[in-house]
C-alpha cells in the first residue's frame, strides 16, 4: 500500500506518523526545504511543493497518481480567495496521469454556514465566509472530475499543541455562549482513516465531529479551569445559537469515536 499526503502540516504529519508505524509507504509534500529534510529523516519520501505553483517531476506526479490513497490537507487559510484556483490547477495537472487511488479531501463543516439547524451530510450547503466558499469550489471540482473520492467535513480541530480555547483565554464579550461546539480530535481523524484503509469504508461525503455538543460557554469555561488559565467571558446578552453537526453515515457504519465528547479530550497534556 502507498499513500500520498499533499500538505504534511499539523494534521498531515500526524497521519504520516500513524502510517509509518504501520509500515506503509508515504510520499509527502511540504513547501519548506528544511521540513522536507526532516520528513525524509523520518522515513517519508518528501518533496517540495508550493500549491500556488505545482512544479513536480513527472515521476513524482506518477507516484502520486498511482498511490492507493491521496490525502489533501492544505487549509484555505494558506491562500485566501485563490485557494480553489490553486487546488484546481493541481488537480488538472494530476488528471494528465491515470489516477488509480482514492482522493481524501480535508474539508470543513464551515460549508454549512452558521444558521441554527441540525446538519448532516445531505444538508444544503450555505457557505458564508470566503474560506468556506473556496472549499465548496474544491469539493465541487472533486465530485465532478474524479470517480473515487471521500470528502471529510471536519469540525474545529483539536490535538497536540492545538486547542481553540487558546484563542479565547482572557477574552471578554465572546459571542454565542449557548451555541453548540462542533469539534473533532486528530486522533479520531486518524481513527477514521484507519477504518477506510483496513475496513473498506466507502463514503463520498462524511461529517466528522465528536457526537456530543456542549455549549461554547460550558465547554471553554471548564477547559480553561482545567488548564488554570484566565476564564473567557461570554456575552450573556447574545442568545444566538448555531448549527449542530451530525454524521448519519458514520452512525450507520457504527463508527466508534475514541473521543465521543469534547470533554474527553486530553487538553491539559496537549497545551503545556
Amino acid at each position: 500500500m502507498k499513500v500520498s499526503i499533499i500538505g504534511v502540516g499539523w494534521l498531515g504529519e500526524q497521519i504520516a506518523d500513524y502510517l509509518l508505524k504501520s509500515k506503509i509507504e508515504i510520499l509527502g509534500t511540504t513547501r519548506k526545504t528544511d521540513k522536507a529534510q526532516r520528513l525524509i529523516n523520518k522515513g517519508i519520501n518528501a518533496v517540495q511543493l508550493d500549491l500556488s505553483s505545482p512544479q513536480l517531476a513527472k515521476n513524482i506526479w506518477t507516484e502520486i497518481a498511482q498511490s492507493d490513497w491521496i490525502i489533501f490537507t492544505i487549509p484555505p487559510s494558506s491562500f485566501g480567495n485563490t485557494y480553489a484556483a490553486h487546488y484546481i490547477r493541481f488537480f488538472e495537472q494530476l488528471q494528465q496521469f491515470v489516477v488509480e487511488g482514492t482522493i481524501i479531501f480535508a474539508s470543513s463543516t464551515s460549508v454549512y454556514g452558521n444558521e441554527t439547524r441540525i446538519v448532516d451530510e445531505d444538508s444544503k450547503l450555505n457557505p458564508e465566509s470566503e474560506n468556506a466558499k473556496q472549499i465548496v469550489k474544491v469539493e465541487d471540482f472533486i465530485q465532478n472530475n474524479f470517480d473515487r473520492y471521500s470528502i471529510w467535513r471536519m469540525g474545529g480541530l483539536v490535538g497536540p499543541k492545538r486547542h481553540p480555547v487558546n484563542y479565547l483565554i482572557g477574552r471578554s464579550g465572546i459571542s454565542k455562549p449557548k451555541a453548540p461546539v462542533n469539534l473533532v480530535h486528530s486522533v479520531d481523524i486518524i481513527n477514521l482513516f484507519e477504518q477506510f484503509i483496513f475496513n473498506e469504508f466507502n463514503y463520498p461525503i462524511l461529517n466528522l465531529c465528536s457526537p456530543e455538543h456542549p455549549t461554547k460557554e460550558e465547554y471553554y469555561t471548564r477547559v480553561a479551569k482545567q488548564l488554570n488559565k484566565s476564564l473567557p467571558i461570554f456575552d450573556a446578552q447574545d442568545q444566538q445559537l448555531g448549527k449542530t453537526v451530525q454524521s448519519k453515515y458514520l452512525k450507520q457504519a457504527a463508527f466508534q469515536y475514541i473521543y465521543p465528547s469534547p470533554f474527553d479530550y486530553p487538553q491539559a497534556q496537549e497545551n503545556e
